[in-house]
């Protein structure tokens, strides 16, 4: 759990909220965008609405510290369940901590707080656990599974892979019952505030490849890439080994597949390799060596995890994990947090272009005043095309088309992006704003006259 202490808010949780406050605004899920100047989807369907559901009500009516304790609480669910599932599985206890131990880095890429896939991982390990009460006989698992299945809808799209799941159940035990379970949950697809658009969503979405979002990009990209390909060799000795039933060893070899073409699929590996492999690894011929090699040390391991424990505690709590971090700088993702206060001050109202990270912050705290270019939503709320002309301002410093197409009245840029801001400032655009992390462009005096002398004045500006 401290490698999971990582408090930097995710860029995600910002237009989620955004949503959802916008929802109590008007009384029903909002189906149009309301928060870009630019063109987007004409029916809008956010599959992570009640993920921005549960963040604001825990913004607004605990406080924003409470998002931690939630996520961890998240973390916590999966990571018992994924266990659990070891264990009636047949593995030890020694067993199943080294995987999670091993797994841990892995499963904990995915807990940047409160991203809605944490709701999948959840979702995904319950999944896992109900589909272990069938294997063991149990019949109560059913309608609580059928019950649970609509949250996962409508928290986050990951709810696909629970067809792969209970379709590899079927396929290995062919009882109607599980038939009778997959008609369930396609028909609660359809329990949604979009309905058969949802549907049609995730055909459009699902197999979408997204080359300005890192995460998708293929796991050799990623520094877990090691830990990725360690977990394979194992699961791959397992399978050798004959000690891998192929129902689940499908499931596991799916998503580690995924996992190899996406970086975003990693924490499900981990937690399926976590469920399944500690106990086939425990039947194999090099398992009980090592483990015959360290049992003279066994005296040692007693106080070695109280020393790791005690260390894993230094480290949690020297990174302040209750506390939910929005940085300006040094961080990925940071946030325009001065400018932000500084459009708010000087009472301003227009168009703001920003990078594709920062757009969902500057939309939570500076809509209906302020309507951005993009953001984070990506294949959500936006054309392809505009996504990839607004990245591309920032990737070659060329604004002219881009303002041209879509009226701009403020850019913020920072000096990553120097040619930009080099660019900006031989068109005739004006710095307005700078924090020497952070710079608010505006072009003529038309720009000026937009910040009442109440902004300019509290941040000393001329």
């Amino acid at each position: 759990m401290a490698k999971a202490s990582g408090n930097i808010a995710d860029l995600d949780l910002w237009h989620e909220m955004a949503l959802a406050r916008e929802m109590w605004q008007t009384g029903h899920v909002p189906t149009h965008d309301s928060f870009a100047y630019t063109p987007t989807l004409p029916f809008i369907v956010h599959h992570e609405w009640g993920a921005g559901v549960l963040a604001l009500a825990i913004w607004d009516h605990i406080g924003r510290w409470a998002l931690m304790p939630w996520n961890f609480a998240l973390a916590a669910g999966a990571l018992w369940l994924a266990m659990d599932v070891a264990r009636r599985r047949g593995a030890a206890i020694g067993t199943i901590a080294v995987g999670a131990i091993a797994m841990a880095p892995l499963i904990a890429s995915g807990y940047q707080p409160v991203r809605a896939q944490a709701y999948g991982f959840l979702f995904f390990c319950a999944a896992l656990w109900y589909a272990e009460r069938d294997r063991a006989g149990g019949r109560g698992w059913i309608v609580p599974w059928l019950a649970l299945f609509p949250l996962w809808v409508n928290l986050h799209a990951s709810c696909v892979l629970a067809f792969a799941v209970f379709g590899l159940v079927w396929v290995e035990r062919r009882r109607w019952r599980i038939v009778g379970v997959l008609a369930g949950m396609a028909a609660l697809l359809f329990a949604n505030p979009y309905g058969s658009a949802y549907i049609s969503y995730l055909l459009r979405a699902v197999p979408k490849a997204r080359p300005l979002i890192d995460e998708w990009h293929p796991a050799w990209t990623s520094e877990m890439f090691p830990l990725v390909a360690a977990g394979c060799v194992a699961l791959g000795y397992a399978a050798w080994q004959r000690r891998a039933d192929w129902a689940t060893l499908a499931l596991v070899l799916l998503v580690a597949a995924q996992a190899m073409l996406h970086r975003k699929m990693i924490p499900f590996f981990a937690l399926a390799w976590l469920a399944y492999v500690p106990a086939w690894l425990q039947k194999t011929r090099l398992w009980r060596d090592v483990n015959d090699g360290v049992a003279e040390y066994r005296k040692l391991l007693r106080p070695a995890a109280i020393l790791a424990v005690a260390g894993c505690m230094v480290y949690l709590f020297s990174t302040r994990p209750w506390i939910l971090g929005v940085p300006d700088c040094d961080a990925r993702p940071s946030y325009p947090v001065g400018p932000v206060r500084y459009l708010k001050a000087s009472g301003f109202h227009g168009n703001l272009l920003t990078y594709f990270e920062q757009g969902a912050y500057a939309m939570w705290e500076l809509a209906p005043a302020v309507k951005v270019a993009v953001d984070s939503r990506y294949e959500v709320a936006y054309p392809d095309s505009v996504v990839e002309a607004a990245v591309g301002v920032y990737q070659s410093g060329a604004w002219q088309a881009f303002t041209q197409q879509y009226p701009t009245d403020m850019i913020l840029t920072q000096p990553r992006f120097g040619a930009l801001e080099s660019s900006l400032a031989a068109g005739g655009w004006h710095k307005l704003y700078g924090d020497g992390e952070w710079a608010l462009w505006g072009v003529g005096q038309a720009s000026r006259s937009a910040l009442d002398r109440r902004g300019r004045r509290a941040f000393a500006l001329p």
